[in-house]
């Protein structure tokens, strides 16, 4: 009985909880999976690099082209299968680095 009462009792302040944290969000509060920015696409696909390399080549490894990058003063920040046979990997221009308007 005792533990019964004491899940009741946790999910009461859960609820609570949750309670406090909608109630302390702005009123016009949207959640969205987009972003909009003040700058247009093309200029701010300039500071994100793709490098698209072989899968499986001894002489490119993973480790060779992010030594590249960051040589070239990129950061990685994603690596992604492009295909059976190719490997991505997103690169960016750090943001101290960036002249966006």
């Amino acid at each position: 009985m005792k533990i019964a009462i004491i899940i009741i009792l946790a999910l009461v302040f859960l609820i609570a909880v949750v309670v406090v944290v909608g109630a302390m969000l702005p009123r016009e509060h949207i959640a969205r999976r987009c972003a909009h920015f003040l700058t247009s696409p093309s200029v701010l696909w300039t500071v994100i690099k793709w490098i698209v390399y072989p899968k499986g080549v001894k002489s490119i490894t993973e480790a060779e082209v992010m030594k590249a990058g960051k040589a070239a003063g990129l950061v990685d920040t994603k690596v992604a299968s492009f295909s059976s046979t190719h490997t991505a990997l997103k690169m960016v221009i750090p943001v101290s680095k960036r002249t966006l308007p």
